[in-house]
């Protein structure tokens, strides 16, 4: 009965642990998105190894470490796209992006269809 109870203990204390180390992730990345999207960077300025920022990250989000960055970066692409007034160019250099074409190519993976596009769909005429 002592073995069950700790072992309900130690999966408790590490989901605690994987928390905790997300909740820095998270962090890291709100603050840090537009400077790297390379998880590695995020592991060592956390002190953490990679693949324990990837099960953390896949415990609270059901997302890789990476794809979380990624999916970070895209939010904040689209909301300047539509939001910010800024050219593609100008949200290029904002997100850290060494050129246009890298940023397009990112950011056409990821929805299908090119800055300038995403910028003139439906939403943006008041549709």
């Amino acid at each position: 009965m002592v073995s069950v109870d700790s072992s309900i203990v130690r999966v408790q204390h590490r989901a605690g642990l994987a928390s905790e180390t997300f909740r820095r992730f998270h962090t890291a990345v709100e603050r840090d998105h537009a400077v790297t999207r390379r998880v590695d960077d995020y592991a060592t300025a956390l002190c953490y190894s990679p693949h324990t920022l990837t099960r953390a990250t896949l415990a609270a989000t059901g997302r890789t470490a990476k794809q979380y960055v990624d999916d970070r970066v895209l939010l904040e692409a689209k909301r300047l796209l539509q939001h910010s007034g800024l050219t593609t160019k100008e949200v290029t250099v904002r997100l850290g992006f060494t050129d246009a074409s890298d940023f397009t190519k990112f950011f056409r993976l990821r929805t299908g269809m090119t800055p300038g596009a995403f910028r003139e769909g439906p939403g943006s005429r008041g549709c």
